[in-house]
Formats: structure tokens, sequence, C-alpha cells
């Protein structure tokens, strides 16, 4: 068109963010930006189906070969060939089953090649509820290219259509980076903040969560200089002590396996994200460490982890 400069972005929720990034790293000439919405690189680690080699409880498994199986748009052609396409060979997701752990499959490059080729500027949302929330600090964190992000308190969703609330009209912050990226807008979106994040209040176990209380706070970069990282040590007693209080004798605690333990994790959807229920029936069935009563609000923005040895 006479209109087009001819630069392109791409963006997308969920699997088309997952698309975005990918496609950023193999640097398309004409590509000049992407936005990525509640979406992942760690395909292994944090797909919310199959996570680390595990079957996650949904109807994933079964829509993906339902829904292949359905004469595809726009002419919805059913002949021989469709038969002998979709009915007559092996399904496809048998593929991905056979790849329960870490492989070339899941990391035909190194993710982190991934961030080193992505040189474009970048967009990611996230949603505190949402299974692919980890993505965005770690995103801003390790590409060498601008990025910015935005976490609000909503799951699984574009922002401006949110559960729960409150949303945002993220579209206007879309216009704005896309103005500036492809058209070389001066509007000064180089200089707002790296992060925008929704802080919450602490609400009860509650698996039907209208509003999340809270307010929104920008931070100018990530890792938020004034940061700390907090370590914790599982003890004896099941208690959890600070650095410097490590078990100094070894210990040994057991656990009877039962697969329906860890449905709580997720809300009503049943998906690793979503709002969480009452954690007690997991609790009961899972080994619990617990840190000493907090004697002031504790502020967590970034990613939790456990190492086991």
């Amino acid at each position: 068109q006479e209109w087009s400069s001819g630069n392109v972005a791409i963006f997308g929720i969920s699997w088309g963010g997952f698309n975005a990034m990918q496609l950023a790293g193999r640097n398309p000439p004409a590509l000049k930006a992407f936005i990525a919405v509640d979406a992942t690189e760690e395909l292994y680690q944090e797909d919310v189906h199959y996570i680390d080699g595990i079957l996650h409880v949904d109807s994933w498994l079964m829509s993906q070969e339902v829904d292949n199986a359905r004469p595809g748009a726009p002419d919805y052609v059913i002949d021989e060939d469709y038969f002998r396409n979709r009915f007559d060979t092996e399904p496809w997701t048998l593929t991905y089953l056979r790849h329960q752990r870490f492989d070339r499959f899941w990391n035909r490059e190194s993710l982190d090649n991934l961030y080193q080729r992505i040189r474009i500027p970048s967009l990611h949302i996230g949603g505190w509820y949402d299974g692919y929330r980890n993505s965005v600090p770690r995103m801003l964190e390790k590409l060498e290219a601008p990025a910015k992000g935005i976490v609000g308190p909503w799951t699984h969703a574009f922002p401006h259509e949110p559960w729960p609330n409150p949303g945002m009209e993220w579209r206007a912050e879309a216009v704005r980076f896309l103005d500036h990226a492809l058209r070389g807008a001066n509007n000064g979106y180089e200089k707002t903040p790296d992060l925008a994040v929704y802080v919450r209040d602490w609400h009860p176990p509650e698996p039907i969560l209208e509003y999340v209380n809270g307010h929104w706070r920008n931070e100018a970069s990530w890792p938020v200089p004034r940061g700390r990282t907090l370590s914790l040590h599982a003890q004896p007693d099941h208690s959890l002590a600070a650095t410097g209080q490590e078990a100094t004798e070894p210990m040994q605690h057991t656990l009877l396996y039962r697969p329906s333990s860890g449905i709580e994790a997720g809300g009503p959807v049943m998906w690793w994200g979503d709002i969480a229920p009452d954690q007690r029936p997991t609790d009961a069935l899972s080994l619990v460490y617990d840190s000493a009563p907090l004697s002031e609000p504790l502020e967590i923005l970034g990613r939790p982890g456990m190492s086991l040895q």
C-alpha cells in the first residue's frame, strides 16, 4: 500500500505471544517490534498443559485432537485426503508426550541465544493470576533489546476484558509503543517506566474474586534497585529459617504420593493460573514448611523459587 512504510509488528495473546517471541528471534527484516500478552518463552517449564513433562488437568489434550479432526475453514472440505490426513495418521499429541524430559524438542536453540537474538523493541503484558506471569520480569531482565512490561491483576485474558477486575486499556499503550517503534514518532515512549505493576493487597482464599484491591505503581527499571532476595531454609520441624540457620544434620521427610493432590492449585477453570481457593486440602496431603508469622506487610515482586537436592 502507498501509505505503508514496510515496517511490521506482530502481537498476540497466549500462543500468539509465543509466536511473536520466537519469530522475533529469527529477525525477519521487516519485523520492527512485537507485543506478547500472557505468553512465555519457557515452553517446557511453563506451558500450562504439560508442565515439566507432567500433563495438566484440563481439556486441552482431548480438544487438540477433536478440534484438529474438524474440517478446516473456509471450505470445510471432507474427501478422501481429509480422512487420510486427519484419521489415518498417528495422533500428533504422541509427539508431544514422547518428550517428557527437557531435550532438543523443547530447546532447539537455547533460550539464552533467543534473548540475545532478539534485537527489536518489545512490550510484554502479564497477569498475576495467569500461568505465564513469570515471563514478564524474565524478559525485561534478559533481553538486550529495549523492553517494557505491564503486570496487572487478571487471569489469561486481554487487560481490557479482564477477570478479575480491575483491568486497563492497554491498547492505547500498544498504539503509543508501535507509533514509536514503527513510525519513529517522537511521543516520549522511550522515557516511560520499564514496568507498570499492580501491587495487590492481601485477600483471603477466594475462588470467585471479582475485584482485587491494590494500586498501580511504575518502576523505572527492572530489577527494582531497592529489592532484595530473601532465602529461607527448611528445618527438621517443618519450619523455615532465614539464611545462616541452615539445618546442620541431614533430615528425611517422607510423603505418600497421591495423584489427586494439588487440584486446589487452580481456580474454577482448573488450569495453572486463576484465583486460588482454600489450600488446606492440598496442605493436608503435602510436605509443608512455614515461616514465622509476619509482623508487618511483606511485598513480593518477582519469581519465587525452590532448590531441592
